[in-house]
């Protein structure tokens, strides 16, 4: 009994935490995040032999560093582009939106006459985007804080292994907690990595489909896919039904859209049923019931951000909690047919 109370009471302590605490959290987690990848991207140097030789460890880190940087400065600019893009390509006229709920007609079978007469519904088209665009402005918003969490990650690794061997003065017990450390960071730099590039594919792919398309703003498009190819299943359906979806609001072709639709959906099909299957079998050992779970629970506290971090943040845990033998059950419940990886 007092070993549950205990339980709850930090299950309680936890989600109150989350909840009060999310806008430094936030940009904490994906701090760690981008440090992850930073690792992954210098691992990824190393295999060039003249490199892991002769170019030093700091200048390694510098150059990924400067490499997210640069992505976020190039990136800040095109967004600001489109994002002007699309708010101008949305119509302003009544007489478009009448002739576009005629359209629908012909594929809903339900009487639409009561929103031809809605003058607020171009203003809602409007209200439902700038929502969307501020969730993705968030992040941006924070982005000095993220990069101030990271430029402290990267001081404090340095010491991090100093700080480890004074917490475990024996020797022998120093080496297993370095080792469990270790093949946590590569686990999880490994399963950030592949699922970033997977969604840098997909996004640019799609992105190339939707330019050829004359898509309005397709760069945002394509940001909108790589953020939403995070979030399982529903992820994937949001981010091929919405540039359709726009696209047939300011174009008022149904077919047009549809084959906008169809196409994006095959190419993500593609990479996530196939691609993903094959390069993450190792990495993506998750319960698709927890995934869902997991998707509402961060989605209800830390809303459209917590959904994009609800399965990294899954992953971590189980694979966190698989090295240690107290926690070794949660992560067996948490995983995806009750076996547990430690490469």
């Amino acid at each position: 009994m007092i070993r549950t109370a205990a339980i709850l009471v930090i299950l309680c302590t936890t989600v109150f935490t989350l909840i009060v605490g999310k806008e430094l959290l936030i940009p904490f987690v994906f701090a760690i995040l981008i440090w992850l990848l930073m690792r992954k991207i210098r691992d990824v140097l190393d295999y060039i032999p003249f490199v892991k030789k002769h170019v030093p460890f700091w200048i390694k880190t510098l150059l990924s560093s400067a490499f997210f940087i640069s992505v976020f400065i190039v990136l800040g600019k095109m967004i600001e582009a489109n994002i002007s893009e699309l708010i101008l390509s949305v119509p302003s006229d009544s007489i478009h939106y009448q002739k576009l709920i005629g359209e629908l007609q012909h594929y809903i079978p339900v009487s639409l006459d009561d929103l031809k007469n809605d003058a607020d519904l171009n203003d809602s088209i409007r209200h439902y985007l700038t929502d969307l665009i501020d969730s993705l402005t968030t992040v941006v918003g924070n982005l000095f804080l993220i990069l101030l969490y990271v430029l402290f990650i990267l001081l404090e690794e340095s010491s991090f292994k100093l700080k480890l061997y004074k917490l475990f003065p024996k020797y022998s017990h120093y080496e297993r907690s370095k080792l469990i450390f270790d093949n946590i960071e590569r686990s999880v730099s490994n399963y950030i990595g592949l699922k970033s590039f997977l969604a840098l594919v997909s996004a640019i792919v799609c992105g190339i489909v939707l330019l050829v398309f004359h898509v309005h703003a397709p760069v945002f498009w394509a940001l909108m896919i790589f953020v939403l190819y995070f979030i399982p299943t529903i992820g994937m359906v949001i981010s091929t039904a919405l540039p359709s979806l726009f696209m047939f609001i300011t174009t008022g072709d149904g077919y047009y859209a549809l084959s906008i639709f169809l196409t994006i959906g095959f190419i993500q099909a593609i990479v996530n049923n196939i691609l993903e299957t094959k390069l993450m079998s190792n990495s993506m050992n998750v319960s698709p019931l927890v995934t869902i779970f997991a998707l509402v629970f961060w989605g209800a506290i830390w809303g459209l951000t917590g959904m994009f971090l609800s399965v990294p943040i899954t992953v971590i845990l189980v694979l966190v909690f698989a090295h240690f033998p107290a926690t070794r059950s949660v992560a067996i419940l948490l995983s995806e047919k009750g076996e547990i990886r430690q490469n």
